[in-house]
């Protein structure tokens, strides 16, 4: 798929990137929103290619050790067992070895990472000046029109229905993002409200969403699709018609969220000067 400084990308590991995001298409036929996708995934193991020589280059390292921490971790934050880890990670389609191999990367990356990119200094004059360009991202909203597309998960159909479904939802959020008309989309797919009508449920209270679902609409910009959302019974992908009712927050209420947000886009900024300068200096061949 690709030679990094002689170091291959195989199809195979590309094949398990893809997975490993959710990513995964249920269709063999190759269209050119899955094309799209795979050179995404794949121009992200070339970065990750990149920035492991350099951790190597470095002298950084990580142990087993490390990696058991990792998990651990991530455990601890997502309040799993290991039984529900390994049941999550057999859901997806990804073995405890490849897992493993992807956290050692992760560590890595961030080792990198953190030695090459400084803190950002934000000060208030830029928190003030953003939060005036965005009032509206920061508003509360009372109501709003979605559409959506609802597929139900098989109560008895075991871990490979199961991540079927999970990858026919992703399939059918690629064709929404590529432009593919949603209405249709939902007609065609959802088994849900208002399937008939193209999914569009008209305007809702957002207090009388399910939480997942209400927490999502209303970081959404009008016509945006939201990535598929896994609740009781089943996967649900919103299209944001329209929202109404906002009320603007004062600046004292999400100044902390302004602050994380500007951090976000300076570490984005260094993040992407920094592999412009790996890749300036590197041999790279794809054969995608």
């Amino acid at each position: 798929m690709a030679v990094v400084n002689h170091e291959v990308i195989t199809l195979s590991e590309l094949e398990e990137a893809l997975r490993s995001q959710r990513l995964a298409l249920a269709t063999p036929q190759t269209t050119p929103g899955q094309v799209e996708t795979r050179r995404l995934v794949l121009d992200r193991l070339i970065e990750e290619r990149l920035i492991a020589q350099e951790a190597e280059r470095r002298g950084f390292r990580a142990t087993e050790r490390d990696v058991d921490l990792a998990i651990e971790e991530v455990k601890r934050q997502n309040r799993l067992t290991q039984e529900d880890l390994l049941a999550a990670l057999q859901n997806e389609g990804i073995t405890m070895e490849a897992y493993r191999k992807s956290l050692h990367g992760q560590i890595l990356r961030n080792r990198v990472l953190v030695r090459e990119m400084g803190s950002p200094k934000i000060d208030e004059r830029q928190i003030t000046t953003y939060y005036e360009e965005h009032k509206s991202q920061f508003a509360e909203v009372d109501e709003a029109r979605v559409a959506m597309i609802f597929l139900p998960l098989p109560e008895d159909g075991g871990v490979e229905a199961a991540r079927a479904m999970r990858e026919r939802a992703r399939q059918i959020y690629g064709r929404a993002v590529q432009g593919e008309n949603f209405h249709a989309l939902a007609r065609q797919h959802s088994r849900g409200p208002a399937a008939e009508d193209g999914g569009d449920v008209g305007f809702v209270r957002i207090q009388d969403l399910d939480p997942l679902i209400a927490r999502v609409t209303v970081t959404l910009r009008d016509g945006q699709v939201s990535e598929p959302l896994e609740g009781p019974g089943g996967i649900t992908i919103l299209k944001l018609i329209e929202k109404r009712g906002l009320r603007a927050r004062p600046l004292a209420e999400v100044r902390e969220r302004v602050r994380q947000l500007l951090i976000q886009e300076d570490q984005a900024r260094q993040y992407r000067e920094f592999m412009r300068r790996l890749r300036e200096t590197a041999a790279i061949d794809i054969k995608l």
